[in-house]
């Protein structure tokens, strides 16, 4: 709880305290934050390389399967709210 806790608690205080940066530095967040994510899991990638080599079948298994249900259940839903809101109208017939 702490790990997530502490940099929420620091961003805000950061945005309170110093609003002027926070501006300043807006627009390339979503770079930082894509290059923070992508270190991080090269790091645990490459610190586990020797068990991913030896569960390599399994571990691409694994992927694979779990990305071909979550696009299955995202065509799903979809195509369930598409349903849902072609029945609905936006405004009311009168009666």
């Amino acid at each position: 709880m702490v790990i997530v806790l502490v940099p929420v608690v620091l961003g805000l205080l950061v945005r309170l305290l110093l609003p002027r940066l926070v501006q300043r530095v807006l627009p390339v967040m979503p770079w930082f934050s894509v290059l923070v994510i992508c270190l991080v899991v090269a790091i645990v990638v490459s610190l586990s390389a020797d068990r991913l080599v030896e569960a390599g079948l399994l571990v691409t298994a694994a992927v694979i399967l779990h990305n071909l249900s979550g696009a299955t259940l995202a065509g799903w839903f979809r195509r369930r709210d598409a349903r849902a809101e072609a029945g609905a109208t936006a405004v009311q017939p009168r009666s």
